[in-house]
């Protein structure tokens, strides 16, 4: 957790009260962010404004404490013109307060969904998407079954069988009576996700099993799987699955 307190950093802002539970230097409470980003650790100097102060020490009755000689350095300019045009802390305003903002939104209350899609990278949504991500799936089945979108387009393998992404996409997009949509995609991600994790034992401690091993823990899984969902409610798909068994 303590590694993330920089990342956190980014999100947290402060707005001015009285200005004495604020950092001056490493709160973000101006326009322009956290002031010690901004002038680093040469800044305290020509400010006259100690590393540690607080944003009310930085006032007096008449404002803002600015330096009286003039600067050359562009950043010390545009701290001073950034103070003059904020208003200084004042007792009437209460406490300072915190709260959490993504781009340009504030979020009262704050939203876990809204900071996750704002540290993602964003791409666009793609065709297959509820292929993988459907309602009911088993997540470590699905992640392998993600990678294996990449693996197959790098392998660059013919789309006019199931080796192929599209047509496979397409087959696990169709339903029928005696092979329904989600059953199909639960026995595609099981299967898939054994057979990775088959390769993996064989590649990194060199043992393996037989095929007839490798159905039976798929068969057992998607057993698992379905008797766990439907115990209480009868479901055609424990049926048509045990049909085959």
């Amino acid at each position: 957790m303590l590694q993330l307190r920089p990342l956190a950093k980014c999100f947290l802002r402060c707005s001015l009260g009285d200005g004495r539970n604020c950092s001056f230097w490493f709160n973000h409470w101006s326009t322009l962010g956290q002031l010690w980003n901004v002038l680093g650790e040469e800044g305290p100097r020509p400010m006259g404004i100690p590393m540690n102060s607080k944003v009310s020490e930085a006032t007096s009755g008449n404002g803002w404490f600015l330096p009286g000689h003039r600067t050359r350095n562009k950043k010390l300019k545009e701290v001073q013109t950034m103070l003059l045009m904020t208003s200084p802390p004042d007792d009437s305003k209460g406490e300072d307060s915190y709260y959490w903002q993504t781009g340009h939104s504030a979020l009262l209350p704050f939203s876990n969904s809204a900071t996750w899609d704002c540290l993602r990278p964003s791409r666009p949504r793609v065709q297959w998407e509820k292929v993988v991500w459907f309602k009911g799936h088993v997540p470590k089945h699905v992640f392998t079954f993600w990678v294996w979108n990449r693996v197959l387009l790098r392998l660059g393998h013919s789309t006019n069988t199931l080796l192929g992404w599209s047509s496979l996409n397409s087959w696990l997009s169709s339903s029928s009576s005696k092979a329904p949509e989600i059953l199909k995609r639960l026995v595609a991600q099981a299967a898939i996700f054994f057979l990775w994790r088959e390769r993996n034992t064989r590649l990194h401690m060199g043992t393996a099993s037989t095929p007839d091993r490798i159905f039976k823990a798929i068969d057992q899984a998607i057993r698992d799987i379905l008797l766990a969902r439907y115990r209480r409610k009868p479901s055609a798909l424990v049926s048509i699955w045990f049909t085959f068994s």
